[in-house]
């Protein structure tokens, strides 16, 4: 009897299963197939200017995103013309010259979806005219011969850091990866699990160390780690001791950690390579600054790591600083021409430098700049944009305040820091803020806020001031305001 019902269940599941597996069939049946897509005059248009390969192309994306779409949920059969407005919309994405331009009004001044630091405008120019014209990268132009491309920023570097020696590659992970692959191959790295960080993209320090084919050894505990816990750790097979800075997240309370100093004399006198991965690459004491690259250095560590994008405010590469055997035996490992910098990060890290080194960097540097604006000054721009606002958008589409808030360093720099900053709240009334904040992202340039207690936080820390003005007509075409004076 049981095994009767049973079977009678399972014929039903099995009915019903194919019964639903025939109702998508014939959904997606109802799709229009790529042919007949390719054949309308408004696909036809776009192949007219754009080509038959990139129009192909974003008929099958289009045709492929409906049939998951359909399978995932229900929902009507697109007709014909929204796939043809899908497709146009494709390629004139595919066929953009330059990556989606956003405005940062987040208040994260180093946001690592919106491409970390923002470059100053010599820098940018640099860059520019780099890429505009050949350049003499690799040639001396005193022998004709092949030159050195480090040339172009080491003594820039070495003047900043204190350093010995420098070295610039692609990015910091770039940087520790190499440092570990020459110099401890094989043989042990002592880290603190206090230390053993995670960064963007999933990528785990323990793996990246494995990885370089080092073998790691965890000291102390994860809130506190001793000198002595070092020095207990220390055998013949120890080729590194390393130091990580928490990156992205901070430790506070019942917490203990060993200096750089301490590490740098320990190592001296167990002869053990001691290394400093700083990360942000802060180069200048400041009130908001917590240690700096020229520190690590002189306190006597080997080598210093650091991301060229984060504090120092320019393109993503990384700077390995400290002794000059050290940095040599990475610069001639085999890895260093697979990390090295290109032509276009090196042009603008080489005119980032010089803002430092002139005095200027803590107004010319975006990153920089941001950090240091006052209060006051971002009370008043905050209120010029909430008035802006206000005369766009009527009170019955959107309620408006200003409110007293904090924006973060970001970018995996400064965890435990904060800036207090003024932000204009707006709370949509007749659509979610979910879809408003959706719907500001895909203006041009997309302006990206932060979403809090079910408003829009706009903050003008991360915003020049001709982006304010663009920013209030994106908020007015999100909230499907008719034009008007802003």
């Amino acid at each position: 009897m049981v095994t009767r019902v049973l079977g009678m269940a399972f014929s039903c599941y099995n009915e019903s299963v194919n019964k639903n597996e025939n109702n998508l069939s014939n959904i997606l049946r109802q799709l229009p197939s790529v042919t007949l897509l390719l054949e309308q005059p408004a696909v036809k248009a776009c192949t007219s200017n754009h080509g038959p390969a990139i129009v192909s192309a974003a008929v099958r994306r289009v045709v492929d995103e409906a049939r998951k779409d359909l399978t995932a949920t229900i929902a009507p059969v697109p007709t014909i013309d929204q796939l043809v407005s899908s497709v146009c919309h494709e390629v004139e994405a595919m066929c953009a010259l330059e990556l989606p331009e956003a405005i940062n009004a987040s208040g994260v001044i180093l946001h690592t979806a919106l491409g970390r630091a923002r470059m100053a405008p010599a820098a940018a120019k640099a860059v520019y005219k780099t890429a505009l014209n050949h350049s003499l990268v690799e040639l001396d132009d005193e022998t004709g011969k092949r030159g050195n491309r480090q040339d172009h920023v080491a003594e820039l570097l070495r003047a900043l850091t204190g350093a010995e020696e420098t070295l610039a590659v692609n990015n910091c992970a770039a940087a520790v990866f190499l440092a570990i692959s020459a110099l401890a191959h094989g043989r042990e790295v002592i880290i603190s699990r206090g230390q053993m960080v995670e960064i963007g993209g999933g990528f785990r320090l323990p793996e990246i160390i494995e990885a370089a084919g080092a073998r790691l050894r965890e000291v102390g505990t994860t809130n506190k780690t001793r000198i002595g816990d070092y020095a207990a750790a220390i055998n013949n097979d120890t080729a590194m001791i390393l130091r990580c800075h928490p990156s992205n997240f901070a430790m506070t309370g019942f917490v203990e950690e060993t200096s750089i100093a301490e590490l740098s004399v320990l190592g001296r006198r167990a002869g053990v390579i001691v290394m400093d991965d700083q990360g942000n690459g802060n180069l200048h004491r400041a009130p908001w600054a917590d240690s700096t690259v020229r520190a690590s250095v002189q306190a006597g560590a080997g080598l210093v790591t650091f991301s060229g994008d984060k504090l120092m405010g320019g393109p993503q590469c990384g700077v390995v600083a400290g002794s000059a055997v050290l940095v040599h035996q990475l610069s001639g490992h085999p890895l260093a021409r697979a990390m090295r910098i290109d032509k276009l990060s090196l042009a603008g890290l080489r005119a980032t430098l010089v803002l430092h080194l002139s005095g200027e960097a803590g107004v010319t540097v975006p990153a920089l700049h941001y950090m240091n604006r006052d209060v006051e000054g971002l009370k008043r721009a905050a209120r010029r944009m909430c008035n802006m606002i206000a005369r766009a958008v009527p009170q019955t589409v959107a309620e408006l305040d200003l409110r007293i808030s904090m924006s973060e360093v970001g970018g995996g720099s400064m965890p435990h820091y904060q800036l207090p900053t003024w932000c204009v709240v707006v709370k949509p009334v007749s659509v979610s803020v979910e879809n408003f904040a959706a719907s500001l992202r895909q203006q041009r340039p997309a302006v990206i806020a932060r979403i809090r207690d079910d408003c829009l936080w706009l903050d003008p820390r991360t915003m020049e001031r001709h982006e304010i003005i663009t920013a209030v007509e994106a908020v007015r075409r999100a909230l499907m305001v008719p034009g008007g004076e802003c």
